[in-house]
């Protein structure tokens, strides 16, 4: 017998079900997206949700503490958790997803303590959900996982997610920065993506990861096989495949150090506005910086976009977020 088939339609259906949708948007704001028709690349600005008037940089720390078990574990061994959860004597045996959170947490502490100067996880949480909640594209390969093997080494992107749509899969190589600046990540993303483009011993990898070690494997074997094609790089779908670096930059924003004055008749959501308006203020030169710098790279204004995600201080960000995995 012959390999099973399924229909694109079908086959769309089942890559949308694997992208994992979050409360992000509870902890972080989506402020300004670039006009499709503009000439200048695509920037789009995050922000940190604010606590009436200052940003509640703590829930942010925690809400991607919690994220850590869903970037870190295969999605295949955490659908066999909730199945073996649910066939437990009393049919709810939640220990087993703690054995999951423990081993997720304990491979990014453990990687933190080994590799210090490493230390972007949560650079590399933002892009995850990034690529989930506002690309709609799932995780095609846990790269944490791989990042914790000993057999593996840390190299190449932080992140591949993938999008099927109307015959066409969109594979977003994901590449995440903490930086002191806008300008700056910006100028580290666009010399990553420029080495990356530049080696094809390290793309052939990243191909060869997520075909052997992918969520796919939490499908269906004719839905399995038919989004493989996809990645074959030479196989005859290579011509339905689009590559597009994403680049997520975690950096210190001073606008925050400029507040409204509060007052009696002030609503909490009034601080959170106000700063949005600022911020959105600053679209036009966080794009105009964004094409300098990948001018400067020889790259193309439609070959890459940018996620700024601004925040007070990025390195109080990461010492709460270690802080809270380690409770």
């Amino acid at each position: 017998m012959g390999s099973p088939t399924i229909s694109e339609q079908d086959l769309e259906q089942a890559l949308k079900a694997l992208v994992e949708v979050s409360k992000v948007e509870a902890f972080v704001s989506r402020s300004a997206t670039p006009p499709a028709d503009a000439d200048l690349p695509q920037v789009n600005l995050l922000f940190a949700r604010f606590r009436e008037d200052s940003p509640d940089i703590e829930a942010l720390a925690e809400f991607l503490s919690m994220q850590v078990v869903n970037y870190v574990i295969p999605l295949k061994k955490r659908k066999e958790a909730v199945v073996a959860a649910s066939k437990a004597a009393g049919g709810a045996d939640a220990s087993i997803f703690d054995r999951l959170v423990r081993e997720a947490r304990r491979m990014l502490i453990e990687l933190n303590l080994n590799s210090p100067s490493r230390a972007s996880e949560v650079g590399e949480l933002l892009a995850y959900l990034v690529a989930q909640q506002w690309l709609g594209a799932f995780q095609l390969a846990s790269k944490m996982a791989i990042k914790t093997s000993a057999n593996m080494p840390i190299h190449g992107l932080d992140g591949i997610h993938a999008r099927l749509e109307g015959g066409v899969m969109t594979l977003f190589f994901m590449e995440s920065k903490l930086a002191g600046s806008a300008k700056n990540g910006m100028r580290e993303f666009s010399k990553s993506i420029s080495a990356f483009a530049l080696n094809r011993k390290q793309y052939l990898l990243e191909y060869t990861i997520i075909s052997d070690l992918s969520n796919l494997d939490s499908l269906k074997k004719a839905a399995r096989l038919a989004a493989l094609d996809y990645l074959d790089v030479y196989g005859p779908k290579k011509s339905h495949r689009i590559e597009r670096p994403v680049g997520v930059i975690c950096y210190s924003e001073p606008l925050f150090n400029t507040k409204m004055a509060k007052s009696p008749t002030t609503t909490p959501q009034a601080h959170e506005d106000e700063f949005a308006t600022r911020y959105r203020a600053e679209h036009a030169m966080h794009r105009l910086a964004f094409k300098k710098v990948l001018s400067a790279k020889k790259l193309g204004d439609g070959d890459a976009s940018v996620w700024l995600m601004a925040v007070p201080d990025k390195d109080e960000l990461r010492t709460l977020f270690y802080k809270s995995l380690a409770k």
